[in-house]
């Protein structure tokens, strides 16, 4: 039958798209689990780090990430990519692998200890979970367009 052609349109597929868009809907979320748990292990590193002097305490991350950029090796990178799937944290101190692989590093009148970098991780490891639900609900929010 020549000449026969239907035509439609789907109400609201507009927006539907946008909250389909991978970008917002996983990357922002995404990039938030990464840069909270960075912001908490780079918290919970410089607790755990030994103080004798306080550079490497001081030197770990960079103090508060605010989207800028650190020094090559210094301060908290998240991923730029559209999914992040990783961050960053570290430390210019040259020594600081010393202390975090020694037996023992001496401090007299120091505090901290040594091995603060697998403490942090392992500290880190236990709030995990509260991140995740954080970010679940920055899905979720998105979700619902608020």
């Amino acid at each position: 039958m020549p000449g026969l052609k239907l035509d439609f349109v789907i109400k609201g597929a507009e927006q539907l798209n946008r909250k389909l868009d991978p970008k917002n809907l996983l990357g922002k979320p995404l990039k938030a689990l990464f840069s909270r748990a960075a912001f908490i292990f780079e918290r919970q590193a410089k607790e755990f780090s030994p103080v004798r002097t306080g550079r490497l305490r001081a030197s770990i991350g960079g103090g508060a990430y605010t989207g800028g950029t650190y020094p090559k090796g210094h301060g908290i990178e998240v991923s730029k990519d559209a999914f992040p799937l990783w961050a960053k944290v570290g430390t210019n101190v040259q020594y600081a692998s010393f202390v975090e692989l020694s037996p023992h590093v001496p401090r007299p009148g120091g505090v901290g200890q040594t091995h603060f970098w697998s403490a942090a991780i392992e500290a880190t490891k236990g709030k995990l979970d509260t991140i995740r639900d954080e970010v679940s609900k920055l899905i979720e929010e998105h979700w619902r367009g608020r």
